[in-house]
């Protein structure tokens, strides 16, 4: 993921972590408790949680234009500490 968000992450498409071309990112999840279409959710799943934090990141890099997306990334992390410490999990 780039540090500058190049592109808007709503336009973005998950990949297909089914296909043959990501048979070795699935492997590096598989075992055998793992099986490769479980290995496929995961990477799915980890691809959507990553892109609805560049989302957020867009929306906000939007109105506060003099931000670095860094910066953004940071007061998310925050955020989320501060929401987890107080047991809202």
């Amino acid at each position: 993921m780039s540090q500058n968000l190049p592109v808007d992450p709503n336009t973005l498409i998950c990949p297909d972590y089914t296909a043959d071309e990501y048979a070795t990112a699935r492997a590096d999840f598989t075992s055998n408790a793992i099986t490769d279409a479980l290995a496929a959710q995961i990477l799915s799943k980890a691809w959507i949680i990553t892109n609805n934090t560049d989302k957020a990141i867009w929306k906000l890099l939007g109105a506060n234009s003099g931000m670095r997306p860094e910066q953004v990334r940071s007061q998310i992390g925050v955020g989320l500490r501060e929401y987890a410490e107080k047991g809202n999990r």
